[in-house]
């Protein structure tokens, strides 16, 4: 990640219209430079393409890693997080019940619906622990975390 060029990725939650329950992914596999996420909790989202909008790429990512077609316009941009040199992570949220009973695994991982007031007990990555309670509480004010 050090030739200069800003990696952009994706990551987006969807919850319940209840808001206590949250699809989250559990990668199977992983690009190199990310195995550490195999085996945790994590959002579902991949790597922006070129020429490709941020909220188009959450509504493809969402759908290639779930099998569920989220509208575009349900995709509630929340902030950005990275170090801005190497790479940035653009945050959406959803809430939707379209989800319950139709998440399905892929060669990606399997992906299921979590409570949220379990996760701090399950294999989360490390930033959700910060991050979902930020995306699903927020008042739709945009963060911008910057990692050091």
């Amino acid at each position: 990640m050090g030739n200069g060029v800003l990696k952009r990725y994706v990551v987006g939650f969807v919850f319940t219209e209840n808001r206590q329950e949250v699809a989250l992914i559990q990668k199977a596999r992983s690009r190199s430079g990310f195995e550490w996420q195999i085996g945790k909790l994590n959002g579902l989202g991949g790597k922006i393409r070129d020429n490709e909008a941020p909220r188009d790429a959450m509504v493809r990512e969402f759908e290639e890693e779930s099998g569920i077609h989220i509208m575009w316009d349900e995709w509630e941009l929340c902030g950005k997080s990275g170090d801005r040199r190497t790479y940035e992570v653009v945050v959406f949220r959803a809430f939707s019940d379209s989800i319950l009973g139709k998440l399905a695994t892929t060669d990606e991982g399997e992906v299921a619906l979590y409570r949220v007031v379990d996760l701090p007990g399950l294999p989360i990555v490390r930033a959700l622990s910060w991050l979902i309670p930020l995306v699903l509480y927020q008042d739709l004010k945009i963060f911008n975390v910057e990692e050091t």
